[in-house]
């Protein structure tokens, strides 16, 4: 009976183990998920202010950024091309550890006392917070990118081709890009010429040039 009793315990602390392993495996999983969905996306802006032009035009800035999107796995090697682009291999291993390092350090950090955190209904507000100012951030670095990116009426084609395809049919980021880039050949002044007008340019208008007018 002694022998039964005490591996019924150890079986039991076994399951009370591998079940509190697995919710912070989870916890884990969610948090890096979040971070990667949203973190790059809010300093976008701030990274082209910063390398644009001391370290690259701004098509490659923006190439680098459509490359890292069709590719498989966390936004973070973008990173690692912007470091590439500016000084080689060394430079892709800097920029990538400066970048990716403190966020990782801080999950792992918070890991120990997510568990007791989750359940604090401050902490939960605090959260909710949190997500609603990234995805407010990550709407204005939308908003900034196209400002540089969509210069002409066939840029912006091509990105309402993608952003049909994205939101309305669910369409998966890398065939979106693939498309976008077909659009854009076929529109390219070397193919059929189609859309080389400068879109949303400032003209000099003003309100007392329309009220003269009228």
């Amino acid at each position: 009976m002694g022998d039964r009793y005490v591996l019924r315990l150890r079986a039991r602390d076994s399951k009370r183990f591998i079940c509190s392993t697995v919710r912070a495996a989870h916890a884990r999983r969610l948090t890096l998920k979040a971070f990667h969905h949203s973190t790059l996306k809010v300093v976008l802006p701030l990274l082209q202010d910063e390398v644009v032009p001391s370290w690259m035009s701004k098509d490659q800035f923006l190439q680098g950024l459509g490359l890292a999107q069709s590719m498989p796995g966390p936004l973070f090697n973008f990173s690692a091309y912007l470091g590439a682009v500016y000084k080689g291999v060394g430079g892709a291993l800097v920029a990538y550890v400066g970048l990716f390092a403190p966020g990782v350090i801080l999950i792992f950090a918070m890991v120990p006392f997510w568990a007791r955190m989750r359940h604090n209904a401050t902490f939960k507000a605090i959260l909710k917070g949190v997500n609603a100012t990234a995805i407010g951030l990550v709407g204005a670095a939308c908003v900034i990118l196209w400002e540089s990116a969509v210069s002409d009426a066939a840029d912006a084609m091509v990105f309402s081709v993608a952003l049909t395809m994205a939101v309305a049919f669910g369409i998966q980021a890398p065939l979106c890009i693939l498309a976008g880039g077909i659009v854009g050949a076929i529109l390219h002044p070397d193919a059929l010429n189609l859309g080389q007008v400068p879109y949303c340019i400032d003209q000099g208008f003003t309100f007392s040039d329309v009220d003269t007018a009228l």
